[in-house]
C-alpha cells in the first residue's frame, strides 16, 4: 500500500482521529488530576565507628558493611514497622507500611538510607525518622563497666609512664653512669616502649567503637516535590495509545468496506486482453 493510498484513507478521518485523542488526552489529565501524589523521604544512617577517627580499622570496616545489609533487613521487619505505626499513630498495618518502605545501601559502603513514601509529605517524613530511631534504639550501645574499666586501665598505664619517664630522666642527667645505672636505664627504655604500645592499644581500643554502632547522619526532611505519578507520562501514554486504536479502527473499517464498482470496473479495463 502506497503513501497515496494511506493518505487516502486516513484524511477523511482526520477529525475523527483528531477528536478521538484530544479527548483520551483531556480525560487522562483529569485522571491524573485525581490520582494521589507520591511523596519520597530519606533518612541515612551511618553504620560503625565514628568517622571522625584518624585511622579506621579495616577489620571493624569490613564487619560494619555486612551489618549494613543486617540494619537494611531489619528496617523492613514486623516488629519494626508495628513500633514505627504506634509511634507515628498510622491508620494502616504493617503489611501495607513495607509496601511503603525501603532501604538503599551503597555498594560496599556502610551507609543506610531508609525510605519512606506517603501521599503527605510530612507523614513520609515522620516514617523514614521513625523507622532510623526504631533501628537506633535497637543497635548495641557502649558498655558503661567496659568504658570504665577502659579508662582505669588507661589512668594507670598514664601513671605508670610518667613514674618510670621520671625516674629515667634522673638517670640521663647524671654526668656518669655505673655499669648497674647503665643496665637500669636500658631496661627502663624498654619498659617505657612496651607500656607506650599497651596505651596505644587501650586508646584504639576506646576509640574504635562497635563495627554494630549506629549514628544517624542525614534526618529526613518532608519533600516539597512529589515522585508521581508524572502526569506527563499518563498522558502522553494515553495520547499514543488512543492514536494507535483509532488508526487501527480506521483501517479495520476500510478492509470490511465494500469496494465501489466503479474502481472495480476501472482495473478490469486495464487489464491486458
Amino acid at each position: 500500500m502506497d503513501l497515496r493510498r494511506h493518505l487516502a484513507i486516513l484524511r477523511p478521518a482526520a477529525p475523527l482521529i483528531v477528536g478521538m485523542v484530544g479527548l483520551a488526552v483531556v480525560v487522562a489529565f483529569v485522571v491524573s488530576l485525581l490520582l494521589p501524589r507520591i511523596y519520597e523521604s530519606r533518612a541515612t544512617l551511618y553504620v560503625g565507628q565514628a568517622l571522625s577517627e584518624a585511622q579506621l580499622d579495616y577489620n571493624g570496616l569490613l564487619a560494619s558493611q555486612i551489618l549494613t545489609q543486617t540494619y537494611g533487613r531489619l528496617a523492613t521487619t514486623r516488629p519494626v514497622l508495628e513500633a514505627v505505626i504506634q509511634d507515628q499513630h498510622l491508620q494502616t498495618t504493617p503489611e501495607e507500611l513495607q509496601a511503603n518502605v525501603s532501604t538503599e545501601i551503597p555498594l560496599e559502603g556502610t551507609l543506610l538510607v531508609i525510605v519512606a513514601r506517603s501521599d503527605d509529605p510530612g507523614i513520609a517524613a515522620g516514617i523514614a525518622n521513625s523507622v532510623a530511631q526504631q533501628l537506633l534504639s535497637r543497635a548495641p550501645k557502649d558498655d558503661p563497666k567496659q568504658v570504665a574499666d577502659q579508662k582505669a586501665r588507661l589512668a594507670q598505664l598514664d601513671s605508670t609512664i610518667a613514674r618510670v619517664e621520671a625516674e629515667a630522666n634522673k638517670l640521663r642527667g647524671l654526668a656518669t653512669l655505673t655499669a648497674a645505672q647503665s643496665d637500669r636505664l636500658d631496661l627502663l627504655g624498654e619498659r617505657l616502649v612496651a607500656f607506650g604500645q599497651a596505651r596505644a592499644a587501650v586508646l584504639a581500643e576506646m576509640r574504635a567503637g562497635s563495627p554494630n554502632a549506629l549514628t544517624l547522619v542525614d534526618p529526613a526532611t518532608a519533600p516539597a516535590f512529589p515522585v508521581g505519578p508524572s502526569r506527563v507520562l499518563i498522558v502522553g501514554v494515553t495520547g499514543a495509545v488512543a492514536l494507535a486504536l483509532v488508526v487501527l479502527l480506521i483501517y479495520v473499517i476500510d478492509a470490511f468496506r465494500p469496494e465501489d464498482p466503479r474502481m472495480t470496473a476501472k482495473r478490469t479495463d486495464r487489464r491486458p486482453a
